[in-house]
């Protein structure tokens, strides 16, 4: 579908790519890897015929069609929601508005030559959707977590995440055959990410995926771009088999070059004692030319190797105070803003000292205002909620941003703010998060939404607070990013309360859920996924007992055919009936779980779908069905194996 010719491009006096070249199978589903600054957007501007290259071409076929998902986009303050989405879907406003014109025009003209472009114009309308493209439009707003009435109201009641959301909606609306996703779940919830996925994995046509969430990554991409400067490289593969692979040849890379280099020291070591004697002034010769060689070589593979590849981000983060046992109290507290319609109760809770939580719920339910309300920013409606006044607490999250000062330097905020902390300290936690040296030099009031989240969150962890409230912390991150923050807080001796619709990254720092739903706050222990097993847990159990009922009775049926030497021909014509049997009931049952993840993915797939209150329990059971359904396939092998063996 698309070929990437030697494309170059140099960003100011970085080189983002040089002479590029790979193929983009049709219907490619494609993960976009970088740090940030690596040149990702960039690339979308480029594939999006929005920047130029400078050097080589990337050859799209003429009926191809694009569309783009950024995240600088805005709508008119005027527009709905529904409108503004489908402003996003210019052919097909081009095209409604032509067939509009022309009707208009046959009031008062009704030659064939109208006539012609009407119907030429009314069929380009309906291969666009037509009409129904309206009713799409609002499955989709929907499926992103739109209610009904949302799509009527005004875009300036709506905050920036609602608005990206609606742009999301248009990009999806056109269906293109390529589309370009630029950090599409930076505002989604978990309901909506669910559902995002499961609308990803079912797209016919080819997609471009920049993200943070390794888990949806891992789970809908079937190639992977990384961008590592100057290099760019295509893998046809699922992003766990593309760093494994990169890992293995980065390691074999850097062996070959330490195993040269010792070889030049050898040589050059025999070059100086040797090169005055006589006798072994030709062989010195020799081994000096070797040596220009091999130096060459080396040259050559540390080419190969970006200066990037080598970077493992680690933090370290560490408390400033010695912490209480208990570091919040909550009593009997009501969260919100309305003593009368408050969002959530949560009768009695001890967070204790070293305690890592996940708050998770769909928008809106209250999580950040429980981040809130822990901080001091909000009293709770009613109850107690107690932070231990000896606790150095930071707070991250998307408003705080508005207090940065914009007249300074990122380097003089950090040490102003964090002055017992090294010069190397800074340069590492600001690295991590991906802000260069370079970076620290800029004022403040140029930086990009992205860099003032990232150089919040350096100045929160500079500070080494004892108690971390996090509202999406990974937003502005990169895998790598992300990957080290889940790390350092991981071997973080403080207590951490997060909210993130980042599945991986709850999986690799939490070990408590609270989720908060239907006006309460449920508490689970463990991590993501140990939640996501508990809630089908119950069934998982009904179908233990029934296979160890099964166990039983064959390892009864076993000890029968013991007793019973003198009818062991009728016993084994018994067990093959018994094995035939049971293969029935696994053929039987298992057609009938595929039948209905069958009609689940259906169902799911629908945005229309999330108005159903049982949605979240519906993606639970799909997720149980598949490992069910793995399970039978495992044991309908096993009972085949077992006939086959018994017919021998």
């Amino acid at each position: 579908m698309i070929s990437v010719n030697n494309i170059s491009k140099q960003f100011g006096e970085q080189t983002l790519f040089k002479d590029v070249s790979f193929s983009i199978p049709e219907n490619a589903k494609i993960g976009v890897l970088g740090r940030n600054g690596a040149g990702k957007s960039t690339f979308f501007k480029i594939m999006a015929q929005i920047e130029s290259l400078d050097g080589g071409q990337i050859q799209i076929p003429k009926q191809k069609t694009l569309a783009w998902m950024r995240q600088d986009w805005s709508s008119s303050p005027s527009q709905t929601i529904l409108s503004a989405s489908l402003s996003v879907h210019e052919r097909w406003q081009e095209a409604k508005a032509e067939v509009e014109n022309l009707r208009t025009q046959l009031e008062s003209d009704q030659s064939q030559g109208v006539l012609k472009k009407y119907e030429d114009a009314e069929t380009n309308f309906e291969t666009l959707g037509g009409q129904h493209v309206l009713v799409k439009a609002k499955e989709i707003l929907m499926g992103l977590g739109f209610s009904a009435e949302d799509l009527e109201t005004p875009c300036i009641e709506f905050s920036g995440g609602w608005l990206i959301r609606a742009h999301l909606a248009g990009v999806l609306l056109q269906e293109a055959d390529l589309l370009l996703l630029d950090e599409p779940t930076n505002h989604l919830d978990m309901s909506s990410i669910l559902w995002f996925e499961q609308y990803l994995r079912s797209y016919s046509k080819a997609f471009m995926l920049i993200t943070h969430d390794r888990s949806l990554l891992e789970r809908v991409s079937g190639q992977i771009i990384e961008l590592l400067p100057p290099k760019m490289y295509y893998w046809p593969g699922s992003l766990s088999k593309y760093e494994e692979a990169k890992k293995q040849k980065f390691e074999q890379l850097e062996s070959e070059i330490k195993s040269k280099q010792k070889k030049v020291a050898q040589m050059e070591d025999f070059v100086r004692r040797f090169r005055a004697k006589a006798s072994k002034a030709r062989q010195a010769q020799s081994k000096l030319k070797s040596t220009e060689s091999m130096q060459k070589q080396i040259e050559e593979l540390s080419e190969q190797i970006p200066p990037d590849s080598s970077r493992m981000a680690r933090f370290s983060l560490k408390l400033s105070e010695r912490l209480p046992k208990v570091v919040i109290n909550i009593e009997k507290a009501k969260f919100g803003y309305d003593v009368n319609d408050p969002l959530f109760f949560l009768d009695q809770c001890l967070i204790e000292r070293g305690k890592k939580i996940g708050l998770i719920g769909v928008n809106g339910v209250g999580k950040s205002t429980f981040l809130k309300t822990c901080s001091g920013e909000l009293p709770p409606l009613e109850g107690k909620v107690l932070v231990s006044p000896i606790v150095k607490l930071g707070f991250y999250a998307q408003h705080r941003m508005e207090d940065l000062p914009l007249e300074k330097k990122k380097k003089n905020y950090l040490f102003s703010q964090s002055s017992a902390v090294q010069v190397e300290e800074v340069y590492r936690v600001a690295g991590n998060l991906g802000l260069t040296q370079k970076d620290l030099e800029k004022d403040i009031h140029v930086l990009s939404g992205g860099e003032k989240a990232r150089l919040s969150l350096s100045k929160i962890l500079l500070e080494k607070p004892g108690l971390l409230l996090l509202d999406e912390p990974t937003n502005h991150l990169d895998l790598e990013s992300c990957d080290a923050l889940a790390q350092g807080l991981r071997e973080y001796e403080g207590t951490v309360l997060v909210v993130s619709h980042n599945r991986t990254f709850l999986d690799q720092t939490v070990k408590q859920i609270y989720e908060i739903k239907q006006n309460e706050c449920h508490i689970y222990h463990g991590n993501f996924t140990d939640y996501q097993q508990r809630i089908f847990e119950q069934e998982n159990l009904t179908t233990l007992n029934v296979s160890e009922k099964i166990s039983a009775k064959k390892g009864q049926d076993k000890k029968e055919a013991k007793r019973q030497e003198a009818r062991e021909r009728q016993k084994q014509y018994q067990d093959r009936v018994n094995v035939r049997k049971k293969l029935q009931e696994v053929e039987s049952e298992l057609e009938e779980k595929k039948k209905e993840a069958l009609e689940l993915d259906t169902f799911l797939i629908d945005p229309i779908s999330m108005k159903s209150k049982d949605f979240g329990e519906k993606v639970q059971r799909r997720q149980y069905l598949q490992m069910r359904i793995e399970n039978l396939e495992t044991r309908w092998l096993e009972c085949s194996e077992k006939l086959e063996s018994s017919d021998e």
